[in-house]
């Protein structure tokens, strides 16, 4: 594969990104939507560290810098997320404690998802300034 056709494949994974994080709100509410972000920024990091193995001088980590922002808020929902769900399955074994970090899971997505948001909504770097 060479560089030209790398970058082109970066450059539509880039624009699926971008769309995908057009509505946070909805997004952060989305559990699988949202792990599907997390998965297509690790590729898309992937392509970039590629990208660099073709052209040594191309900043594949500079770039990745842009969206760490969002991977690691992503992280932080998709964590509660995932411990609402734990929880759900094995909630009746685990009362009263379950009522309790229900509450405290509820807080805690608020929380992140509010993080989540802003960083998306801080706006990622197009293509040519990339």
């Amino acid at each position: 594969m060479t560089a030209p056709l790398l970058q082109q494949v970066l450059k539509k994974k880039l624009h699926t990104l971008r769309r995908m994080v057009a509505a946070p709100q909805k997004l952060a509410r989305h559990e699988e939507r949202l792990h599907e972000l997390r998965v297509r920024l690790k590729e898309w990091r992937a392509a970039l560290c590629l990208l660099q193995g073709i052209a040594p001088d191309f900043p594949a980590m500079e770039i990745s810098e842009h969206f760490r922002p969002i991977f690691r808020t992503a992280g932080g929902v998709r964590f509660w997320q995932l411990q609402r769900s734990f929880l759900n399955r094995s909630g009746a074994q685990l009362q009263p404690f379950a009522g309790h970090y229900r509450a405290h899971i509820r807080a805690r997505l608020r929380q992140t998802r509010s993080a989540f948001q802003a960083s998306a909504k801080a706006g990622w770097p197009t293509w040519r300034e990339l």
